[in-house]
């Protein structure tokens, strides 16, 4: 580990090292398009993508279902003029 905080000064970047071992935890945040979350749903189940998923964030109620199916907790965040300018 020293030699390479020495390297990494010597040229002037930040080293961090990491267990792969340990799954990294995921918050996902999704809208209407619900492609992306699919797929990285699929991801993590299928064990492409070494993650836990802790929970899914919307403003709309759609995915809540497909969460549900994957014993993700959802919560739902709607939007309103009043909530708007927080979120």
């Amino acid at each position: 580990r020293a030699r390479l905080d020495e390297m990494a000064a010597e040229y002037g970047m930040e080293l961090q090292l990491h267990d792969a071992r340990r799954k990294e935890r995921l918050l996902i945040m999704v809208s209407k398009q619900g492609h992306c979350l699919n797929d990285l749903l699929f991801r993590v189940h299928s064990g492409q993508l070494h993650a836990e998923v802790a929970a899914i964030v919307s403003n709309h109620n759609d995915y809540a279902g497909l969460a549900a199916s994957y014993g993700i907790p959802f919560h739902h965040l709607p939007v309103t003029a009043d909530t708007k300018a927080e979120q």
